[in-house]
C-alpha cells in the first residue's frame, strides 16, 4: 500500500467512542454540507452521500437515519475541519480501491 492509502485509512479511524453508525453520519454531514457549499461538486460527492448512508443501511438496514444525522449534527459542528479531514480521508481511501478494482478487471477479465 502506498504512504496515501494508509494516511488515508488511520484519519479515516473515528474516535474510540464513537460508533461506526455515528462516524458515518458525521461524514454525510460533512459530504452534505461541501455540496451546499458548492452546487458544482453535487455530481461528484452525491457518491460520498451514498457511501456512507450505504455503510449504516448495510450494517442497520432498519436504522433511523434521520435520527442518526440529527444527533450528528453537533458533533460535526464542534469537530470541525477534523471531521473534513477524516471523512475526506476515507471516501479517498475508497476511491483508491475502487480504481484499484477497475484496474485489475481491465488487467484479468
Amino acid at each position: 500500500m502506498t504512504i496515501a492509502i494508509l494516511t488515508a485509512m488511520m484519519l479515516a479511524t473515528p474516535a474510540p467512542t464513537t460508533t461506526p453508525d455515528q462516524a458515518d453520519a458525521q461524514c454525510f454531514i460533512v459530504v452534505a454540507s461541501m455540496i451546499g457549499q458548492d452546487q458544482s461538486k453535487a455530481e461528484k460527492l452525491g457518491s460520498g452521500l451514498t457511501y456512507f448512508t450505504g455503510k449504516i443501511i448495510g450494517r442497520h438496514p432498519d436504522a433511523d437515519l434521520e435520527a442518526l444525522v440529527r444527533a450528528a449534527a453537533p458533533v460535526v459542528a464542534k469537530l470541525g475541519a477534523s471531521e473534513f479531514t477524516r471523512c475526506g480521508g476515507e471516501l479517498q481511501w475508497a476511491g483508491a480501491r475502487l480504481q484499484s478494482l477497475g484496474a485489475a478487471l481491465q488487467t484479468h477479465p
